[in-house]
């Protein structure tokens, strides 16, 4: 409990990643879709998409980028996206993912200062599903370095997750993430 604690990490129960899943009303209604989950722990979001998918009669092309930076997870990361990949791909669909082993902030900050006409049609998401890390930061870390333009006081992670988030969303994209009562009220989070 102390070391998830110390990371900030919480893991999504199958009923909450259930009740996120369906905010994507218009899901099964595309052609194709690209989703992003930038704290992906075992999986339990990408298995609740592809299980609701199967439910549908459509059958869009579906591309997964997921990042978990913990060692110990990412086996079973792994081996959960295997099965969603045979499963999706037995019943029909079209599946591709990638498993990215990196800090999501310190990859991706580049694009969070750039014009989204520079970042190219390949970064941006139809979806972006997460349950960020929660813990505070030191204004001095590269995370909060990279993205000091929405910080203010002392900085919460799940903020950077979130904006970076938002940031590589295609346009009309969803974002739906799991949040502290708190994450908008007092001057911390003004500049979000």
């Amino acid at each position: 409990m102390d070391e998830r604690k110390s990371k900030g990490q919480f893991f999504t129960p199958k009923t909450i990643s259930e009740f996120m899943v369906r905010q994507y009303n218009n899901l099964h209604n595309k052609d194709e879709i690209k989703i992003l989950d930038p704290g992906a722990g075992i999986g339990i979001f990408e298995s609740t998409i592809c299980d609701m998918l199967i439910s549908k009669s459509k059958r869009p092309i579906i591309t997964f980028d997921i990042y978990e930076n913990d060692e110990n997870i990412l086996p079973y990361l792994k081996k959960n996206m295997r099965i969603c990949k045979k499963k999706m791909e037995e019943s029909g669909f079209e599946f591709s993912y990638r498993v990215y082993c990196d800090d999501f902030i310190i990859r991706n900050s580049r694009f969070f200062k750039r014009d989204p006409a520079e970042i190219g049609k390949e970064c941006f998401y139809d979806y972006v599903i997460s349950n960020p890390p929660y813990y505070k930061i030191r204004k001095s870390s590269p995370s909060a370095k990279d993205l000091e333009v929405i910080l203010k006081g002392q900085p919460n992670i799940y903020i950077l997750f979130m904006a970076l988030s938002a940031k590589l969303l295609k346009e009309r994209g969803k974002l739906v993430v799991i949040t502290p009562r708190s994450y908008c009220s007092g001057p911390y989070f003004s500049n979000f």
